[in-house]
């Protein structure tokens, strides 16, 4: 199976990755530089910040994916028919505001904004690749705790976190080009 082939309960998961990505990406197009580097406050990351972040968060959860689908040889298989994998986000507020828990994502700075939104754009093949794997085995039989949830998720539910945790951001980005003035 490619990973362009995915059954429909992971092309869903795909899909709503992609729209997410595909909602930062509209946001950030034609972002001056000086716009992208922008902070309304010292302790308040820029948008070449938050894409820097979103990039590094999210091939971190790629990693863990792939990973663990490699060491999950045991479990029950993919499970035919299935339509929809459930999960209910640790807040309905999409401007969720947390540390970043894990220093591997925490941002760096002066990086060009079009090179990060290269960077996240290449990101959705390595995801994919990663969703792919979960057709090897019911990705429900393997579970792993994310530092801020309290549940632990199984690999499906960290494919519909990738995707919230764009959703957020995205509406970090958004509040951030409000207040920008150059």
């Amino acid at each position: 199976m490619t990973d362009t082939d995915l059954p429909v309960a992971l092309a869903k998961i795909a899909d709503e990755i992609d729209a997410a990505r595909g909602r930062v990406l509209g946001l950030v197009a034609d972002t001056p530089q000086a716009q992208a580097y922008w902070q309304p406050s010292t302790d308040a990351w820029s948008i070449a910040e938050v894409l820097d972040h979103l990039i590094r968060a999210e091939e971190g959860s790629a990693r863990l994916i792939a990973g663990l689908a490699k060491r999950a040889t045991a479990s029950p298989p993919y499970p035919d028919g299935l339509i929809e994998f459930a999960w209910h986000p640790p807040t309905s507020d999409e401007r969720w505001n947390v540390m970043v828990p894990d220093p591997a994502a925490a941002p760096s700075f002066g990086r060009p904004v079009a090179d990060l939104g290269e960077n996240l754009l290449g990101q959705g093949v390595l995801t994919r690749r990663a969703l792919a794997r979960l057709t090897e085995f019911d990705p429900r039989a393997v579970t792993f705790a994310h530092v801020l949830i309290p549940e632990p998720m199984n690999l499906a539910q960290w494919g519909r976190f990738i995707a919230y945790h764009l959703r957020v951001h995205a509406r970090q980005i958004e509040d951030l080009k409000l207040p920008y003035r150059s």
